[in-house]
């Protein structure tokens, strides 16, 4: 009932001004008025049934009406751009129109006529009301595209640097890939040069009682590996896992 009020209400106002004021409009802005109320109200109600937009009928014909919501923004943009210009240059024309003097020709007793032009202008200019109401049709449109035009770049950088971010990662993981693979073997080769031991905690050799990679007490007869030079001995799985990291 809203809607229809705000509807009825302003088709009143154009109607009643109509004979002694739309028709003097140079563009028909009324026209652009009573549309974009209209279309407004149909999208503001059809916002409001979301029950009905689940059917491709009305989905149709939501998307009909934001189309023809566009249209009419862009158009009552260019009639508003152009009441505004051609009220500014028909005053400058009225004005240049006053200072003009057309010399006539001579009669017939050879005296000269002088005729000054003074051509009628008519100048329109937007009611205070109409004016406003055209800045609040002409926003609401623009601030709601304006609103999903940021959400969509922002989206499609989110996307872009997620694709970039994603391709880099996959770029760097063959390389990551040899790169531990070369570990592996470079571990390997170490692994190779150690000297496998059997623990005996009572022997005269041992001279160290746990890993210090891990810090666990050996166990006796645990499998061990000892550096040469200085004897040190370690667990096979650390000791690799440490050749690996290093």
């Amino acid at each position: 009932m809203l809607l229809f009020a705000i509807v009825a209400g302003s088709l009143l106002q154009v109607y009643e001004d109509y004979p002694t004021y739309w028709s003097r409009s140079p563009v028909p802005f009324h026209i652009f008025l009573l549309t974009q109320v209209g279309l407004l109200s149909i999208l503001a109600f059809l916002m409001g049934q979301q029950k009905l937009l689940k059917h491709p009928a009305f989905a149709v014909f939501t998307f009909t009406v934001i189309v023809g919501l566009i249209w009419s923004t862009v158009q009552g943009l260019r009639w508003f751009l152009d009441i505004s210009t051609k009220g500014e240059i028909s005053q400058d024309e009225s004005e240049q129109s006053n200072n003009t003097t057309v010399n006539g020709g001579s009669n017939t007793n050879g005296t000269t006529i002088n005729n000054t032009s003074l051509p009628t202008v008519i100048v329109f200019e937007l009611k205070t009301s109409y004016y406003i109401e055209a800045v609040v049709l002409l926003s609401i449109p623009i601030a709601v595209a304006t609103f999903f035009l940021i959400i969509l770049v922002i989206f499609v950088c989110i996307v872009f640097f997620e694709y970039r971010r994603n391709r880099l990662r996959n770029r760097g993981a063959p390389f990551e890939d040899d790169q531990e693979a070369y570990a592996e073997e470079v571990a390997e080769t170490y692994m190779r040069l150690l000297e496998p031991v059997t623990f005996d905690r009572h022997s005269l050799d041992t001279k160290h009682m746990d890993c210090s990679i891990c810090l666990r007490e050996f166990e006796q007869g645990e499998a061990l590996q000892r550096i040469p030079n200085c004897s040190h001995m370690f667990h096979e799985a650390c000791l690799k896992k440490w050749f690996v990291q290093a």
